[in-house]
C-alpha cells in the first residue's frame, strides 16, 4: 500500500513541477507560446533589459535589418534606462513586463504581492514611454495559481516561448544560432536576452539564418 501511495505522490509532484515550469501546458493560465500560423514567420523576444551598452548594440542590429522585436523589461532596469525604452518605441518595438526585480522568490509570493510588483513594473514603463504594456513574461517561465490570479486580475497577456535559445549559457554565438535553427517551426516565439554582451552578434547571425531559410520576422500581437 505504501508503495502505491508513494508512487501516487511522486506522480502528483511531477505533474505540479511540469505545470509550473511549462507555460505551454496552459495548466494555470492561458499563455501565448506560439503564433497560430503555418507561414514561415517567427518572433524575436528579449528578456531582462534594458541594459545599457549591450541593449544599444542590439537595437542597432535590429534597426539595420528593419526587424521589430518585443522586449520584456524588468521594471527596475526600465527606471535606470528610460531613454533606451523611448528609443525602442521610436524604432517600433513592443514593450512588455518581466516583473520589477526578477528576484528568485518572485513565484513564491502571494497573489497580492505579485500583483503589486507587476503594477510597479507597468508604472516604470509608463514613466518612460507613457504606456504600461499588456504583455507579461513570468520570470524563469514559471506559472502557478498565485501568478495566474494576479495576471487575470490585471488583464495581462502571459507570454512564453516556443524556442529557448539558451543564450545565457557560455557558448559561441554560432552554437546558439544553430540550436535555434534546428528547432524552427512556423509561428515560433524565440527567447533571447538583451542584457548579454553577445546579444547583438547572436541576433545578427540569427536574422541572417532566418532570412536564408525563408523565414520572416514579425512582432508579437500585443497591445498596450
Amino acid at each position: 500500500m505504501w508503495y502505491w501511495i508513494a508512487l501516487g505522490g511522486a506522480v502528483v509532484l511531477a505533474f505540479m513541477v511540469y505545470a509550473s515550469s511549462t507555460l505551454s501546458a496552459q495548466v494555470y493560465m492561458p499563455s501565448l507560446t506560439r503564433l497560430e500560423t503555418q507561414e514561415q514567420v517567427v518572433c524575436l523576444t528579449y528578456d531582462d533589459g534594458p541594459s545599457g551598452e549591450n541593449t544599444d548594440c542590439l537595437l542597432g542590429v535590429l534597426r539595420r535589418h528593419g526587424v521589430k522585436a518585443t522586449f520584456f523589461c524588468i521594471g527596475a532596469q526600465a527606471l535606470l534606462h528610460q531613454e533606451q525604452l523611448q528609443e525602442m518605441v521610436r524604432d517600433g518595438h513592443n514593450l512588455g513586463i518581466h516583473s520589477f526585480g526578477h528576484k528568485w522568490y518572485f513565484p513564491l509570493q502571494s497573489s497580492r504581492r505579485i500583483g503589486d510588483e507587476l503594477l510597479a513594473a507597468q508604472r516604470a514603463l509608463e514613466v518612460a514611454v507613457g504606456t504600461r504594456g499588456k504583455g507579461f513574461r513570468p520570470p524563469f517561465g514559471v506559472s502557478n495559481p498565485m501568478i495566474a490570479r494576479a495576471v487575470s486580475r490585471m488583464g495581462l497577456c502571459a507570454v512564453g516561448w516556443t524556442i529557448r535559445s539558451f543564450d545565457t549559457v557560455q557558448r559561441p554565438p554560432a552554437w546558439i544560432v544553430a540550436r535555434v535553427v534546428k528547432r524552427l517551426r512556423p509561428g515560433a516565439i524565440i527567447l533571447l536576452h538583451d542584457r548579454l554582451a553577445q546579444a547583438a552578434e547572436i541576433t545578427e547571425l540569427l536574422i541572417e539564418a532566418l532570412h536564408a531559410r525563408g523565414y520572416r520576422i514579425e512582432q508579437l500581437p500585443l497591445e498596450g
